[in-house]
């Protein structure tokens, strides 16, 4: 009887652990008499893996965070959105780039982009790119989420997230934060008055037109190894030296307006102060309270104008420029003279 009876068990017993091993978990209890353990199933239950929560695919967090299911701050934790970082990085810098090489801010929902990314990818440069979870209309008709990006920003110096950053030319930008941070400021009225859109990067330096006490001094900015701006010593500039060309084009005017010329340099051929105030009929069109709009871009224009009826734009003219026509920068060649140029009236209302 007990042979038989153990016999019995361990078959039991074979069986048990052959369904634990095929089935899955298998509760089971022991229950003793006086003479004999019995082995008796109690519940079979078979198991599974709980899925990964963040294995979902690009599109479906996309809308999960546009409809605001998932937190911004949260889509670095899907493997989605980190793979689709990572290659955007790779292609744009034109080797691998993992998303842990990289710093990452996100940005308050008004405003353009939500997250910001950016590498230290040279020695003197920062390249910094955003993108935002956009929902648009697919080519079908349906509505799609997924990644917009701006384009790539190659920050010249150093870079912390919320520093102001400026565009000086088609490839660079530069931080004015930090470069503010280079020149002395101080209550008297003789600071330095930076020159923004006249600065141009050359041989790994930044020319930096100023105006300090009525003269126009640049200064070159250095790129240390530690991504930090120096300023060197600076240099007057003699305004009266350069040709129509080299100053509008080469030099890009050093970043002077027609207005600034007529404040701190009233004796430069381009100044428009006296053909504008003869115009208008005034003695200084600098002491009226006309408000006063300038820029050499494109169309150099000056734009005087009141609360009232009065608005004139001048622009600049050549002899032959026909009535009511002004240039453009393009039409200004290496034989154009002071002489040749005039400030005529373009349009008036």
């Amino acid at each position: 009887m007990s042979s038989k009876t153990n016999r019995s068990v361990s078959i039991l017993l074979a069986v048990v652990f052959l369904c634990v091993t095929s089935c899955g978990r298998i509760e089971i209890e022991v229950e003793e008499t006086e003479t004999e353990k019995v082995t008796v199933i109690s519940e079979i239950e078979e198991t599974t893996e709980a899925p990964d929560p963040y294995d979902i695919t690009a599109e479906e967090l996309y809308r999960a965070i546009h409809n605001d299911e998932i937190p911004y701050e949260h889509a670095v934790k899907y493997p989605a959105f980190r793979a689709e970082v990572e290659q955007k990085f790779s292609e744009v810098l034109g080797h691998p780039i993992a998303l842990e090489d990289l710093s990452f801010a996100i940005e308050d929902r008004t405003e353009m982009y939500h997250y910001y990314f950016w590498i230290q990818d040279s020695e003197t440069c920062i390249t910094r790119i955003g993108c935002a979870v956009n929902a648009y209309q697919d080519a079908d008709g349906s509505i799609k989420n997924g990644l917009a990006w701006g384009g790539p920003w190659s920050i010249l110096g150093s870079y912390t997230f919320g520093d102001e950053v400026l565009i000086i030319d088609e490839t660079y930008y530069i931080n004015k934060t930090q470069l503010d941070a280079v020149f002395p400021r101080h209550d008297r009225s003789e600071n330095y008055i930076i020159q923004y859109d006249g600065i141009r990067y050359s041989d790994d330096r930044l020319l930096v037109p100023t105006i300090y006490d009525g003269v126009l001094i640049a200064f070159d900015v250095s790129i240390d190894p530690q991504m930090q701006y120096q300023m060197l010593p600076g240099q007057a500039v003699d305004l009266m030296a350069f040709s129509p060309y080299d100053f509008l084009i080469t030099n890009k005017t050093f970043g002077l307006t027609p207005e600034e010329l007529m404040t701190y340099f009233p004796n430069h051929p381009l100044n428009p102060r006296y053909a504008v105030s003869g115009y208008m009929g005034v003695e200084d069109i600098m002491q009226t309270e006309y408000q006063i709009y300038s820029s050499f871009g494109t169309h150099p224009y000056i734009r005087v104008k009141d609360d009232d009826q009065t608005d004139v734009l001048f622009g600049l003219t050549l002899p032959q420029t026909p009535e009511g026509e002004v240039l453009t920068v393009a039409d200004i060649t290496e034989d154009t003279t002071y002489q040749d140029l005039a400030w005529g009236v373009w349009l008036e209302s």
